[in-house]
């Protein structure tokens, strides 16, 4: 069974840039590009990139001839991407694994990775490509989603794949949420060689329109629908629906304010 939780293919990225864009990534990234930007950096490496949420406030932000480099490992993903950007801005736009990154020692200026380290099966090891290809005194920004506490969308959409499926519930929803200790993440940084590392932990409330479309993100914009229909024994529809009905039973009727939490990470390369 194929439970991997970094497997955005087919009409995942869609629905992922749709349902889950406007609510959950795209403040964060407006943050994040407004920290990168006060160094003015001329050098800009985006990791785990996705479908461009963060590369086009990146892009925004940082001055006009500053070079943006954004990577993926999903190729899906990346023709999204790609999509938001007009001929002629500075970007280049490529596939690359954080992991294993095929750039120079010291090629960067400032590095972002948002909400995608939770993904990499070796965590410490893309710490350690982040400062090698990061310039002595580079920046590095990284972004991880607090836990389910402080992310009860999370929760509810866990508790409904359980209900479900109580004795093999599909774990994508755990994944995303796992790195919310910060002792851990500052001990990464500190073996790859960063100090300074400056922790914010931020809270933020999105406002939702509908609660169909942004469960649309949840179960057809991420990889749990492959988890479901891998079981073969109930349809994503089903969770679908009792997702919706748990997030209008705590947050109310659609239009709604969803809060979520997410801690922001700022370390200097040494």
């Amino acid at each position: 069974m194929n439970d991997d939780p970094a497997r955005f293919v087919g009409d995942v990225p869609g629905s992922y840039d749709r349902g889950l864009g406007p609510v959950m990534f795209k403040w964060y990234a407006e943050e994040v590009a407004r920290r990168v930007a006060k160094t003015k950096p001329r050098t800009v490496l985006e990791t785990a990139a996705g479908t461009g949420i963060v590369s086009r406030a990146l892009r925004d932000a940082i001055p006009h001839d500053s070079t943006l480099t954004i990577t993926d490992l999903n190729l899906p993903m990346l023709d999204i991407a790609r999509a938001k950007f007009a001929p002629g801005e500075s970007v280049s736009i490529e596939v690359a694994d954080a992991q294993h990154l095929a750039y120079r020692d010291k090629s960067f200026e400032s590095m972002v990775c948002q909400f995608g380290v939770m993904f990499f099966p070796d965590q410490l090891v893309s710490f350690q490509q982040a400062r090698r290809v990061l310039l002595p005194g580079g920046e590095y920004h990284l972004s991880v989603w607090d836990s389910h506490a402080h992310n009860g969308f999370a929760r509810i959409a866990h508790e409904s794949v359980q209900q479900v499926f109580p004795d093999d519930p599909p774990p994508y929803f755990r994944i995303p949420f796992k790195d919310s200790a910060i002792a851990p993440m500052q001990d990464l940084f500190e073996r790859a060689g960063f100090d300074e590392i400056d922790v914010d932990v931020v809270p933020h409330q999105s406002p939702v329109e509908r609660w169909d479309s942004f469960v649309d993100g949840l179960v057809f914009g991420s990889p749990l629908k492959a988890q479901i229909d891998a079981r073969g024994t109930h349809s994503a529809e089903e969770v679908h629906g009792l997702i919706v009905d748990g997030l209008t039973a705590e947050y109310g009727p659609a239009p709604a304010t969803l809060p979520m939490q997410a801690i922001l990470y700022r370390a200097i390369a040494s």
